[in-house]
C-alpha cells in the first residue's frame, strides 16, 4: 500500500513541474532589486517590452513597435529603473511584452502583445 501511495505522488508531482513552465507561450519573466525592475527573456525570439506604472497605463496613448530599443534577446536580460515609469505611490507596474512584429505601412508593429503585472511597493 505504501508502495502504491508512494508511486502515485511522484506521479502526480512530475505531472506537475512542468505547469508554468511554456517558455515558448510566455518567456517573459521579471522580479524587483529596487529601483529596478530585471526583466528576463527565456524565450528563443526577440522579446519587445513596454513599462508603465498600474494607474499611468489608464491615461496613456501607446502602441507596440519593435525596434531594437525595446528588444530584450533570448537569454537576455535587462535592468529597467522603474522610478520614471510611475505615478507617485504606485504600488504595481505592468510589463507588457511581444515577440511578434507585423508591417504596417512603414512600422514594424507587435502583435499577440501579453502582459505581466509585478508588485514593486
Amino acid at each position: 500500500m505504501r508502495y502504491s501511495l508512494l508511486v502515485v505522488f511522484v506521479l502526480t508531482l512530475s505531472a506537475c513541474s512542468d505547469l508554468g513552465q511554456d517558455t515558448d507561450q510566455f518567456p517573459v519573466s521579471a522580479r524587483v532589486a529596487s529601483p529596478e525592475l530585471i526583466i528576463t527573456n527565456s524565450g528563443n525570439k526577440t522579446a519587445y517590452t513596454f513599462v508603465v506604472g498600474q494607474n499611468l497605463a489608464a491615461r496613456i496613448n501607446w502602441a507596440p513597435f519593435c525596434n531594437s530599443a525595446s528588444g530584450i534577446q533570448p537569454s537576455e536580460t535587462r535592468r529597467v529603473n522603474f522610478q520614471r515609469m510611475l505615478d507617485e505611490g504606485e504600488e504595481r507596474a505592468i510589463i507588457f511584452w511581444w515577440n511578434e512584429c507585423s508591417e504596417q505601412g512603414e512600422a514594424l508593429v507587435g502583435t499577440n502583445v501579453n502582459s505581466l503585472v509585478v508588485q514593486i511597493r
